[in-house]
Formats: structure tokens, sequence, C-alpha cells
């Protein structure tokens, strides 16, 4: 029998003994020897077990109401990436339809009154349905309960004065921006708008409450506020002044055969004033008594109210005459009128003129000429100011007495 030549099997026979079972040392040992006979090298040890434990023990616990505060962040971080900063849909009132002018004024009581809930202003229980004009939006100078505040002496932009603009824009966001929520109340839920429309209201609250303040802590700046709320009265009365005179223009068309409409700019119109721009107590009361005595008022009839009528100081005759023609028909149409109107406060020339320089083109039948003599001939800069046609239209001017005649180098002067 021949000698058996082939491999041998590589696993044991049924009948062969089990192998001997190895520890992990000696596998170990195996695994090593059969790398050295490899590659001749022993491979690199194990790195050495960390010498302190995985866990800090003085990790401390975070606490429930910083992770409130860390998930309040988060969200109000993805309100304000959702909404960017410059969509604004309803901030400017011009161009909105009926839908949109009532949601925007709901969010304008809406963020009034989270404002002053938020700063612990008083209000009283119905300011939501109060009105959002500037005279009647002045913060009440008695606090109640603060949560926030604003700090008048800072500007809007001041981290502390966004903080609460942001804050009460955000609270009024998650209760309206959602239609289907339990919290919306707002009449259209198909109108839609941003949290930066939310956000345009409050500042216009904040500037108009810190204009207020400033007029209470400030003396300047409520000097200066009381001139600008006399300079707004008197544009008001200018333009008045000017509706009524149009109201006349077709009747004096009829009668005169010319259209003097070109006349009737607001700034051309005379002033209406209840008194001198003055501090002077003795001034004002002088002047008032002049005007009582040319109203020739009884004494029971002293307290009511009169206006000045300053006419402009470079206007001529022939202006001034179109002008009165003009008032006449409105005096005769409001006797004609059937439905009452409100009482008309009188109005008395006293002969005083003002001086200011004309804003616009002028024509030439407008322009006395003393009065350029005086006031514009000896100063070249006044002089450059005013603008001056050529030519006067067709009708006017035909009869100069005191217009202006014109200068040599024609364009305007």
């Amino acid at each position: 029998m021949s000698a058996f030549s082939g491999h041998y099997p590589y696993t044991a026979g049924p009948n062969d003994a089990p192998p001997i079972p190895l520890t992990p040392q000696q596998l170990a040992l195996a695994y090593h020897h059969f790398q050295f006979m490899q590659q001749n090298t022993m491979p690199p040890p194990p790195p050495p077990p960390p010498q302190a434990p995985v866990i800090d023990p003085a990790l401390q616990v975070r606490d429930p109401n910083t992770n409130t505060q860390r998930l309040e962040a988060l969200e109000s971080s993805l309100l304000k990436t959702t909404q960017k900063s410059d969509a604004y849909l309803l901030r400017d009132a011009k161009g909105l339809s009926v839908k949109q002018e009532e949601v925007r004024k709901q969010l304008m009581k809406k963020m009034k009154t989270e404002l002053m809930t938020l700063t612990g202003m008083a209000r009283d229980a119905n300011s939501e349905s109060n009105s959002d004009s500037e005279s009647s939006s002045a913060p009440p100078a008695r606090p109640s309960r603060s949560v926030m505040s604003f700090d008048f002496n800072q500007n809007i932009d001041h981290p502390m004065n966004t903080k609460v603009i942001d804050r009460a824009a955000e609270l009024i966001w998650k209760e309206q921006h959602d239609p289907k929520a339990d919290t919306f109340s707002l009449l259209h839920k198909d109108v839609k708008f941003t949290l930066a429309d939310i956000a345009s209201v409050g500042k216009t609250n904040f500037r108009t409450w810190k204009r207020s303040w400033k007029a209470e802590t400030d003396t300047a700046a409520a000097a200066k506020r009381a001139r600008q709320e006399a300079k707004g009265r008197q544009i008001m009365r200018k333009k008045d002044l000017k509706r009524n005179r149009l109201k006349a223009l077709p009747e004096y068309k009829k009668r005169h055969k010319k259209n003097p409409a070109f006349i009737l700019e607001t700034d051309w119109m005379s002033d209406e004033i209840s008194g001198p721009d003055t501090d002077d107590e003795a001034k004002k009361d002088i002047h008032r008594k002049l005007l009582v005595e040319a109203a020739k008022l009884t004494p029971e009839q002293e307290s009511q109210p009169l206006w000045e009528r300053v006419r402009p100081g470079f206007q001529t005759t022939e202006m001034t005459e179109i002008k009165d023609d003009l008032d006449g028909i409105c005096e005769e149409q409001k006797l004609t009128q059937k439905k009452k109107s409100r009482p008309v406060v009188q109005r008395l020339n006293l002969g005083n003129l003002h001086s200011r320089i004309p804003a616009g083109t002028l024509w030439p039948f407008m322009i006395r000429q003393d009065w350029y003599d005086e006031t514009l001939a000896v100063n070249a800069e006044l002089e450059s100011a005013l603008s001056l046609y050529t030519k006067n239209p067709e009708g006017f001017g035909d009869e100069l007495d005191d217009g202006y005649g014109g200068d040599d180098e024609g364009g305007h002067a």
C-alpha cells in the first residue's frame, strides 16, 4: 500500500478528539506570533485606558427653566427667519383694500394694547377700542405692574426698546397668523400680513410716546412741538381756505369770464392766526383785544374764537380783489345751503402782512413793485429764491397799477 501523499484535511474527522480550547491570552499570543512571522514587526499596543471617568461627576444637570428659555429662543429665531425683515404688506395705508385696512387697524390696536401691557402702562379697560391717533396715544404718567420697559432717552434701535417691540410683535403673531388657531380674532382670514408689519406699528407707537414724554420732561422739546403743531394748524387752515375758494370758481368764471384757478396755491393763501408767534403774554393780550374790538363783540361774546387774516406781503391789489371776490361767492353759497354747518370762526383783517418769500413760480401781475424793490432788489440771495414767469396769463395784469414790471433780461426773475 502506497503512503498518502495529499493534503491533510483542515478539519478533524468525526472520530478525532475535539481541539483543546484556548484562552483569550493564548489567542492574543498566537495572533501576535502570526503577525511577527508575516511582517517581522509586532503590532502597536492598545491605548491605555482613560485615567478619568468618561462622564464628569461635577457636570451640573441642566435647569428646566434654562431649557425652556432655550426652546423659546429657538422658536423666536424660527419666526424671524421665516419672515423677512423688509417684507411689508400692510405698513403703508395707501393702496390697501377695505379688508386690508380693517385688519391693519385691528393690528394697530392690538399692538398698542400689548405694548402697554408689557411695559405696565396704566390704561383704561377698553384701550383696544380706543383710537390709535397720535393725540390719544400718549402713555399715561402712572405706571402699573411693569414687566418690561422702554428707554425714551434712546432711539428706537436701542436693544432695550427693540426687545419690547419684538416681544409684543411675536406674541400677536403667534395668536393671529394662523386663521385656524383658537386665538385668531381678526375680521378677515384671507388677509395676509407679516411679522414686520406688526413690528412697524410698535415703532410708530414708540415714536409717538417718546414725543409725548419729551414734551412733558424737556421744555425746549415742548416749545418745539408747540411750534410744529401751530405750523400744522396754519397749513390745514390754508388748505381749507383754498378748498372753499375752489368751490367758488365756477360762479366766478360765469361772472368775470376768466379762470383764476392758477393763483389758488396753498402757500399763497393768507395766514389765519389766533395770536402772534411769541411767548410774551402781554403782546398776546393786546392782540386779542384788537380782534375783539374789530369784531365788535359784546362782553358776553368775548370768549368766542377769533382769527386774524394776515395776507401775503407780495400780492398786488388785483390778486387781493380776486381772492375777495371768491370769498364773497363762498359766503353767498353758505347762505343758500339748507344743511346746517358748524359755527364758522370769524376772520378779521387788521392790516398786517407777512413778508415770507412765496414758493413756486409766480406771474408778474401777482408781485407788488414796491415789495420787490424793498425786499428782493436789495438782497441778491432772496431775489434768486423767487421764480417768476416773463409774461402774464391772458386776461390778467392788463392794467398794471402796483404790479411788478419785470426785468430787461427776460426769463425767470
